[in-house]
């Protein structure tokens, strides 16, 4: 998972290819 400096679903998409979503902000 790469993880973006920008917080939104995308990031969530990201990671949840390796590891959980992350905190929603």
């Amino acid at each position: 998972g790469e993880i973006s400096t920008e917080p939104g679903p995308l990031d969530c998409q990201r990671l949840e290819t390796e590891a959980p979503p992350p905190t929603p902000r």
